[in-house]
């Protein structure tokens, strides 16, 4: 039996670790709660509820819509409907197909620079090019930081029958792809990547990043990045990709442009990224928009402040959108 004294003993040391937790717990509270008013970490808590965890990759949650500052102080919504797609209209649900409508469908993806990042809904590329084509409807599946993988995947759980589907390639999905190949062969790895995307929607792991020097100027330049080999997984990918818009029945289009030059505020003179994914496009006769000579010409500032095309790049994107789809007019079911 424990004497008197060692009951004492271990009764006082209890009270002094049930203090002590007590102590932690309340001093996280109080730093969770005023991290909060920090511009910055509202920024990170912002974007991460803007996005649901699914699977071996992020998407936008259906029904927000939140109000951003980026890190020059300017404001932008983004708003997503019920099916978790960027709005391209004042019409909030875009998404839903009405079969006693003639309308053919166009949908956008991608990463980032479909989505829009840094843009207000009305500036996106998808928004403008719905604005124009009248009798479209233009549907934006982007989100960020998804390569061909991810996009496979996010157009197998669409349904519909669109007439064209746009893919805005981004240099970036070099480096996506490898990660979203890893997490989804590795259950440690999907969960460690839910667990993370859980973990920042803390006040406290938005403020760490931002002390560890990330911020929401950065902008992930593919660009930069080692040139693949010609067995690398990501052309494989986009060949998928490209076949699982032939199984919705769509058109499938490539749509290049120019990086923004590093260290610089404006267009990239060449990327031998897009170079090779050009190259796949021809030899597997796949249809490419090519907007580089655009970028190049234009005396507009095309890029936001943190590197991501901007309101003119959006312009461009559109006219090139709707071009593409010229002379593609709805029929009547009597005509079909």
């Amino acid at each position: 039996m424990l004497s008197s004294a060692n009951v004492r003993s271990s009764n006082r040391s209890l009270r002094k670790v049930t203090r002590g937790l007590a102590f932690v717990l309340i001093a996280c509270g109080i730093a969770e709660a005023t991290l909060r008013f920090i511009p910055g970490v509202d920024f990170y808590l912002k974007e991460n509820s803007l996005h649901c965890a699914a699977s071996f990759y992020l998407r936008l949650c259906p029904s927000r819509s939140i109000e951003f500052k980026n890190s020059a102080g300017e404001t932008y919504t983004v708003t997503t409907n019920e099916a978790g797609e960027r709005i391209t209209s004042a019409l909030r649900d875009t998404s839903r197909q009405d079969s006693r409508t003639t309308q053919l469908e166009l949908w956008l993806i991608g990463d980032s620079i479909a989505m829009g990042h840094g843009l207000t809904d009305s500036d996106t590329a998808a928004w403008i090019a719905q604005s124009r084509l009248k009798s479209w409807k233009v549907r934006n599946l982007a989100t960020d930081s998804v390569g061909p993988l991810a996009m496979t995947d996010i157009l197998k759980q669409t349904p519909g029958k669109p007439a064209q589907i746009i893919w805005i390639f981004n240099p970036s999905d070099f480096i996506d792809d490898p990660l979203e190949t890893a997490r989804r062969e590795s259950f440690p790895r999907r969960a460690i990547f839910i667990l993370k995307y859980y973990v920042r929607s803390s006040a406290i792991a938005s403020a760490a990043r931002i002390i560890a020097g990330s911020s929401d100027a950065s902008y992930v330049q593919g660009g930069s990045s080692p040139l693949p080999d010609a067995a690398d997984p990501i052309f494989a990918h986009i060949l998928e990709l490209s076949k699982e818009a032939g199984n919705h029945g769509a058109r499938f289009c490539i749509l290049l442009y120019s990086d923004v030059e590093a260290g610089a505020n404006k267009p990239e003179k060449e990327n031998r990224l897009r170079s090779m994914i050009a190259d796949l496009a021809l030899a597997h006769h796949i249809c490419t928009i090519d907007v580089r000579g655009q970028f190049q010409s234009s005396k507009e500032n095309l890029y936001l402040q943190n590197g991501h095309p901007g309101p003119a790049a959006s312009r461009i994107f559109a006219d090139a959108i709707v071009n593409s789809v010229s002379g593609q007019e709805p029929r009547a079911k009597s005509e079909q």
